[in-house]
Parts: structure tokens; C-alpha cells; sequence
């Protein structure tokens, strides 16, 4: 039923049993008032798959097996050539083909976990990539650049204006402080791991 999509969606992605203990006490509670009889269940017209169950949805649906065709050996053939075909031809809903880029090739199970689930977002939606900032290049820029560059023009800057980005982890500027510092320290005779000045010397009386 439509009215339990977000139910069937949440039972698909659980991952523990409580987790699925607690939507079927959700799903219980939403029928429970019809079988205890405090509300009338109305069969809905416009659903034909609710509509034709010979009981209500909330109470368990017989199954009887239908009994084994039994086929002549010598017509099996052509029996079998004139058998309507076992695949159920799978359609998208209109509401997931409006959002994709024309041209779209999808894989038959593709097809058919986007059928089942009609309302997720499946991220097929058509978009264009943002260019590199700098004029002359046509790459793609980097989504969390600070400069708004592709990586290589990124790196280029970097080195050429000593700077930093953390989207590309070119961290040019920082290496060089940080090189100047051990530089500076060990031209004082400071060491840069435990910071003791080695031009101090302790004398010690023999």
C-alpha cells in the first residue's frame, strides 16, 4: 500500500533487529484500531491490488498452491514455443524519468531497485560541472578548493604565491614555515624535537 512506503523503506535499510522491531509495531499500530473493530476498514477502489485480496490487508492472505500442468512429452515444444514469456517487463514511474539527462542507459537491476523504491533519491538527476576559474583552462574545479581551480592550476598558485589549500591539500605555505622554523632553530643551536639549547654546556666538577 502507498500509505506504508516510508515503512517498507525503513525495514529495506535496517540494520538491527530493533530497528525492525520498531517498524512493525509502527505498521501494528496503524491497523490495530480495524481489527479490533473501533474502525471500519473501506476497501479503496482506486487500488486494485487492495480491492481483489479476498480478506483485509491487516489480517494474513491464504495461499493455495495451483496444481502441476501436466504436458504431453511429444506437444511440450510446442507448448513451450507458445507460452507467453516469464519476464515481467519492469516501467519507471514518470516522476523518476522527468529527472533524467536524455540519453540515460540504465542496467536491468537498476531498473528494478528504482521500481521498487519510486520516492528515493537516486542522484540521476542532470547537472553540469563548475569550470576552473582560470580562463584559459576547461577543467573541472575542485569542490572544496579555496580558489575555485582545477588541481593542477590550484598547485600552480600555490607554489608561485606560497599559499594554502585545503580542498587540494597543497599546503605549500605551511611546509615553509615550517621550514624556516627548524632552520632558525637549529642555526641557534636549539634542537627542534625536545627544544634544548645545545650551546649551553653544564660543567661538571671531576
Amino acid at each position: 500500500m502507498v500509505e506504508n512506503n516510508d515503512i517498507r523503506q525503513a525495514i529495506g535499510s535496517a540494520n538491527t533487529f530493533q530497528e525492525l522491531k520498531e517498524q512493525s509495531l509502527l505498521l501494528k499500530t496503524r491497523f490495530e484500531a480495524f481489527y479490533t473493530g473501533e474502525k471500519k476498514w473501506i476497501t479503496p477502489e482506486s487500488n486494485p491490488e487492495v480491492a481483489n485480496l479476498p480478506l483485509p490487508p491487516y489480517i494474513c492472505q491464504p495461499y493455495v498452491r495451483p496444481k502441476p500442468v501436466t504436458i504431453d512429452q511429444s506437444a511440450s515444444q510446442e507448448v513451450t514455443a507458445n507460452l507467453p514469456s516469464k519476464k515481467r517487463k519492469i516501467s519507471l514511474p514518470e516522476s523518476i524519468l522527468a529527472n533524467l539527462p536524455p540519453g540515460t542507459q540504465l542496467s536491468n537491476n537498476k531498473i528494478k531497485k528504482m521500481s521498487k523504491k519510486p520516492f528515493k533519491n537516486w542522484g540521476l538527476e542532470r547537472t553540469f560541472p563548475t569550470i576552473c576559474s582560470v580562463t584559459a583552462c576547461v577543467n573541472p574545479q575542485g569542490q572544496k578548493c579555496c580558489f575555485q581551480m582545477c588541481r593542477k592550476c590550484c598547485r600552480n598558485k600555490c607554489y608561485e604565491e606560497i599559499l594554502d589549500c585545503v580542498g587540494h591539500k597543497t599546503m605549500t605555505k605551511t611546509f615553509k614555515e615550517r621550514d624556516s622554523k627548524i632552520k632558525h632553530q637549529q642555526g641557534d643551536g636549539v634542537s627542534p624535537s625536545t627544544g634544548f639549547d645545545s650551546s649551553k654546556k653544564i660543567a661538571i666538577d671531576s
